[in-house]
């Protein structure tokens, strides 16, 4: 807030107020008290200081005592840069703490600053001013402009009597506290009570140079120039040396009261802000050719450039984009226009007064308020006094602000509640936590793949597993939307996507396929389980509660969770609307050919057998686009139906062996998990459409079943099962091949044969409230905010984008084939997809216009 607020109001001073007092009330308030006379200058030196100081309180928080503590088991070298130097610090406070709110206040500074807490931001930032602990600051200001000649600009008349009293007093008062600052960090420097015994002072230098000096390159390089802000953080790590560590009975000349006060840097903040910020501002600003004319500054302008080129940083711009969305920004032209619109409106911006020469000590100028969509870093103002009305303070909040609406986005965007809001910040915070503590419980060599080949090898194949189930689960809610579509509208333009359809669609590849993928699934989610699930129980993994360990890694919550949001929703959230997008890849056609490829071998044409036995059963056709098989095809097909009854037979033996043995994971039967989980997909759709996609959360409740037939068989000690080689079976192999047959497509063909039977069981219904239940608390709805990331950096459209609404294809001659009655006939297809271009999930195809107005 502090680092946003700053890039609102050095940017706002030209803009008529009126613009936007109705609809922005609380922004206003914020203006009105920020322009008024010399606030703005008062506020820069407050906000200064408490930059520093809760710098330095993140540094108390963060910095190692003891750089020999082991942390993941992370090599010397990793640890000495990221944790002894600092690195890991100075990213995550530069990119969350400054460049994320930056990047957004600079062009959405209206909204910004629309909320109570920047006007307490401000209310703090000029009582921290008006204390006069700063004040020595003014000192060195009328000296280098006596030095200089060069006239102090101001917005407020002379001080004089009481006011100049009370002004130079404090300046007094700040020369002692500075006095004692510096005494105390020389002291502390001298006897060894320092983190570091560096000084850093010409970082501040730069910092003045690059924020005030040199905006000309800044304009260059809009907003990618203030990460170069990395380079001056480094200084950070150096003004740790200002935070004493008095210990004992060392206190500093015996006075007890500041040993603990004197840690948290108070006297560094004190004497950084003065000596090594304000006062470079203010002498760049009395000698701007001299110090841009100084090649030690050109080069270290260079190394800060450099930096932010290579992007260390750069993460900044997504979390900017997820917090854009979230808070609902819009940029500022959206309320006041451009400087075009309202100098054509009678509401011309003041000008900016001229600030290099002069000794404002402003920092950062920010941009104009929407210069046409160009970035212009201007210098900030000592502008003319703007007019508000004193009753204008008490303006209340509660006017809507105008938005702007992309037309695509309001077919597919969900209305952004505050419950919402906090689901989603909630579930990206669990994903956050589960992933850490995975990662750790991975660098503790405590799960299978850590123990027998290196934890570095688990962390990698989980990450190749994650991607791949991404891209397998992605390319499913793809291809089961895909075939009503003419081909023809995508052929030119996606022309992968078009190769993917061509093979997919043939005949009833698409049925292979979808029994393909699901055996691929299951045996991705299973290899997972042996990367990430621990072995001892007992094990420490980050010093976390045992209860907390029982429930994210003894019962696997925190790999669910992970899985579920990365290696599943996410991508479905994206494959359903932007279909055509999504599978325009070889890495989808890849992925097809594998399906496609296991399907071939025959290991779960059983499956086929239970169909042919269903069929029979309930008198009900098997659905087919192929011929009846005759010949050399029906020997084969029913050769591969024997062997994999033969290969079924023999994972199954080997999961009960194991479980009345005691070699598995868990001794529990969860069969019914998929028994509800061919209801959630394919007899509840009515329901599911009224959830839209936030209805598969209910996966979360169906990866457990890998817990329960992973073995945990120890190499090398003779208990292998059939003589099978030592190691084979604690893969998961035959646990994908029975789950993926028995578990999984049996109950979707069986619930084909039998609707009803299945709509009508209480315990189905049950289920299904408990599954939604699940997903109504929001575990899993971080998916929604990495959907977004990933459409935006993937450069994903909509569906409508390249081939129109059903309603538009209709219109052009390209009517949407019908989807085959599904309910009722044996085809295993799993979900069915949104209707491409439709903003109704799971509506059916529009083949003429009765359907439209009907």
């Amino acid at each position: 807030m502090i680092e946003g607020e700053q890039a609102s109001l050095v940017g706002l001073p030209p803009v008529d107020p009126d613009l936007y007092k109705d609809s922005h009330p609380i922004t206003y308030k914020v203006a009105a008290l920020a322009f008024r006379g010399d606030n703005l200058d008062r506020y820069l030196m407050g906000r200064q200081f408490m930059v520093l100081l809760v710098v330095f309180v993140i540094g108390q928080c963060t910095s190692p005592l003891d750089p020999t503590v082991d942390v993941l088991g992370l090599p010397s070298g990793v640890k000495f840069v990221f944790l002894d130097i600092g690195l890991a610090t100075i990213v995550f406070t530069c990119v969350l703490g400054q460049l994320t709110t930056q990047v957004n206040a600079s062009h959405c500074m209206i909204d910004f600053a629309n909320n109570y807490f920047a006007l307490f931001t401000l209310y703090v930032a000029m009582t921290i001013e008006f204390t006069g602990v700063m004040h020595s600051a003014y000192l060195i200001q009328n000296i280098l402009a006596a030095v200089s000649g060069k006239p102090i600009q101001s917005n407020e008349p002379p001080k004089t009597g009481f006011t100049f009293a009370f002004f130079w007093g404090r300046v007094i008062m700040s020369l002692a506290i500075l006095g004692f600052c510096v005494t105390v960090v020389l002291y502390a420097l001298l006897n060894g009570y320092t983190m570091s015994e560096e000084a850093e002072f010409w970082q501040e230098d730069l910092r003045s140079l690059v924020q005030r000096e040199w905006t000309e390159l800044a304009r260059l390089h809009d907003w990618s120039a203030i990460n170069c802000r990395l380079f001056l953080l480094f200084g950070w790590v150096f003004h740790f040396t200002y935070d004493c560590a008095w210990r004992g009975q060392q206190h500093l000349w015996s006075v007890r009261w500041c040993a603990g006060f004197l840690n948290y840097g108070f006297q560094g903040a004190v004497m950084t802000t003065i000596l090594a910020s304000i006062t470079w501002q203010y002498a760049a600003s009395a000698f701007p050719i001299a110090f841009m004319n100084s090649p030690v500054t050109h080069v270290l302008l260079l190394v800060a450039l450099g930096l932010e080129f290579t992007g260390i940083c750069a993460g900044a711009w997504v979390l900017a984009l997820i917090q854009k969305k979230v808070m609902g920004f819009q940029y500022d032209e959206v309320y006041v226009g451009t400087p075009e619109e309202r100098l054509a409106n009678n509401h011309p911006d003041k000008e900016f007064g001229d600030d290099v020469g002069h000794l404002t000590g402003g920092g950062f100028m920010g941009h104009v308020c929407n210069l046409s969509g160009s970035i212009s870093q201007l210098g900030r103002s000592s502008i003319s006094k703007i007019d508000f009305d004193d009753q204008d303070m008490d303006v209340q909040s509660g006017s809507a602000p105008v938005v702007k609406h992309d037309a695509h986005q309001d077919g597919h965007d969900i209305k952004l509640t505050p419950f919402t809001l906090l689901r989603y910040t909630l579930s990206v915070a669990l994903l956050a936590f589960s992933i850490a503590i995975v990662v750790a419980l991975i660098f503790t060599g405590n799960t299978r793949v850590a123990r027998d080949a290196n934890p570095w090898v688990a962390l990698i194949v989980t990450a190749i597993a994650i991607i791949w189930l991404s891209m397998i689960e992605g390319e499913q809610a793809s291809l089961v939307g895909l075939p009503p579509v003419d081909p023809d509208l995508y052929k030119d333009s996606h022309p992968i996507t078009y190769k993917v359809a061509a093979l997919a669609f043939r005949g009833d590849n698409l049925d292979r396929y979808l029994m393909g993928r699901q055996f691929m699934v299951l045996l991705v989610v299973f290899v997972i389980g042996q990367c990430t699930s621990p072995l001892d129980p007992t094990v420490d993994v980050l010093g976390l509660p045992s209860g907390v360990k029982f429930v994210f890694l003894d019962i696997g919550l925190a790999t669910i969770v992970f899985t579920c949001v990365l290696g599943q929703l996410t991508t479905q959230v994206n494959a359903s609307h932007c279909m055509i997008d999504f599978a325009n890849n070889y890495f989808a056609l890849f992925t097809l050919y594998v399906a496609m490829t296991i399907e071939f071998t025959g290991v779960m044409h059983s499956a086929y057998l239970i169909q042919n036995i269903l069929a029979a059963v309930s008198g009900k056709p098997i659905q087919s686009n192929e011929p009846p098989k005759t010949g050399f095809t029906f020997a084969f097909f029913w050769g591969r139906v024997i062997m994999s009854l033969a290969i079924l037979g023999f994972c199954v033996t080997v999961v009960l062996y194991a479980l009345l043995n005691g070699y598995t994971m868990s001794e529990e039967a969860e069969f019914w998990q998929e028994d509800l989980r061919s209801l959630v997909q394919r007899e509840w759709t009515e329901l599911a459409r009224l959830h839209d996609w936030s209805a598969i959360n209910c996966r979360l409740f169906l990866l457990l079943v890998g817990s329960f037939t992973s073995l945990t068989i120890v190499p090398g000690e003779g208990n292998n099962i059939f003589g099978v080689s030592d190691g084979f079976l604690n893969y998961g192999f035959q646990g994908a091949v029975m789950t993926t047959i028995l578990a999984s497509i049996t109950w979707q063909y069986a619930a084909s044969a039998f609707p009803i039977a299945f709509m009508n069981s209480p315990v189905t219904y049950v289920l299904l409230l408990v599954a939604l239940g699940l997903e109504f608390t929001g575990i899993c709805a971080g998916a929604w905010v990495l959907a977004l990331i990933q459409k935006k950096v993937m450069g994903f459209q909509y569906d409508e984008v390249y081939v129109g609404t059903p309603e538009e294809r209709l219109a052009n001659n390209h009517p949407d084939k019908e989807f085959g009655d599904d309910v009722g006939h044996l085809t295993g297809g799993g979900f069915m997809g949104h209707v491409v271009g439709s903003h109704d999930a799971l509506d059916g195809p529009i083949t003429s216009k009765d359907a439209i107005d009907a």
